[in-house]
């Protein structure tokens, strides 16, 4: 018992390092994509491989020019706790 209060410390500091790192991680993705559902809130992407992903899309991109037949240029990122998130979309030529 004495053992597990010596080492109280250090078992908080690790949990807190690993909590600490998973909120505020991100990864980004960046690909060629097409559209396979868009509304305002959220767009559905296809990439090369086929494999679809929902992706949120922020107030500041105006979804009314995106159709689904072109290829885009996008930048998207991830957190543990949040969903996928778009930083760019361009058209691709």
């Amino acid at each position: 018992m004495n053992r597990i209060k010596q080492n109280m410390p250090v078992m908080l500091i690790i949990l807190g390092a690993v909590l600490f790192f998973l909120v505020f991680s991100r990864a980004s993705t960046a690909a060629i994509v097409q559209f396979s559902e868009i509304s305002k809130d959220s767009i559905v992407v296809i990439n090369a491989l086929g494999e679809k992903t929902m992706v949120r899309v922020p107030s500041k991109i105006d979804t009314s020019t995106l159709n689904e037949q072109s290829y885009y240029l996008v930048s998207y990122s991830s957190s543990f706790f949040q969903r996928n998130r778009f930083d760019k979309i361009e058209k691709s030529h």
